[in-house]
């Protein structure tokens, strides 16, 4: 009866892996959007800038672009911001920016290791990613972000240790993935995250040894999944929950003796 009961929160999972699988290949290969380092002067210059999309590719200006005020204008993008191979090693930049119409992504940066520019912004109309990122030890910025309307997406940082930089998030729309962060002790961040519309996924991270985080959340919409966190311990930051629409699932935390 578990296993059955498990099946279909592994098929999700899963699909949700490929899908960022997926994304990362289509963001490669297919990018068609601005390129902020490369963006007409006058747009940059312009205090209530709107862009269609930025997108900071590998290559020359990148990192000049992410360290500097050059992107500092800019308040609003109405389709994706995507932060994709860079060789910046700090997304200083972004510091008006309020609004993601859709897509705010981070992946596979080997020298970032924050974002801490990125500072008032409230919204993303889509999913937020942080994936493959081998160099990033803290989402530090992001302070203001109240609202993902799709899902955000945790995977995959090795070197990870603090998400505080999320602790005014107040509600994700589908699913919430923290997954396979092998440095990540304790979720410390979603202090302010009341409800997750779907799935919320904490999968295979294995030095987490606390949960503290969520402590204001009452809702998951169907999964709440904490699956082979081999070192975890606690989950003190949970005691607010009192609502999963289908399934709980805490399996394969070996060293977790209590739960309440």
């Amino acid at each position: 009866e578990l296993l059955e009961g498990l099946t279909e929160p592994f098929q999700v999972l899963q699909a949700n892996v490929t899908a960022q699988q997926q994304r990362i290949v289509e963001l490669e290969s297919a990018l068609e959007v601005i390129n902020a380092t490369l963006a007409n002067a006058t747009i940059l210059d312009d205090p209530t800038s709107v862009l269609p999309s930025v997108a900071i590719l590998a290559g020359t200006g990148d990192a000049l672009a992410l360290e500097s005020n050059a992107l500092d204008h800019i308040v609003g993008v109405s389709g994706e911001v995507v932060i994709l191979d860079s060789l910046a090693r700090e997304a200083r930049g972004f510091r008006a920016l309020i609004q993601v119409g859709r897509h705010f992504a981070v992946i596979n940066n080997t020298f970032l290791t924050d974002v801490s520019g990125v500072n008032e912004l409230t919204t993303i109309g889509g999913f937020l990613d942080f994936i493959n990122n081998t160099a990033l030890t803290a989402i530090s910025g992001m302070q203001s972000l109240q609202s993902v309307s799709e899902y955000v997406v945790l995977s995959n940082n090795s070197v990870l240790q603090s998400m505080s930089g999320l602790n005014n998030l107040e509600s994700v729309g589908e699913y919430l993935d923290i997954i396979n962060n092998s440095a990540l002790v304790d979720i410390d961040g979603f202090s302010a995250l009341t409800s997750v519309g779907e799935y919320l996924f904490i999968v295979n991270n294995s030095a987490l040894t606390v949960i503290s985080g969520f402590s204001s959340l009452t809702e998951v919409g169907q999964y709440f999944d904490i699956i082979n966190n081999t070192a975890l311990t606690s989950v003190t930051g949970l005691n607010a929950l009192t609502t999963v629409g289908e399934y709980v699932h805490i399996v394969g935390n070996s060293a977790l003796n209590d739960i309440s």
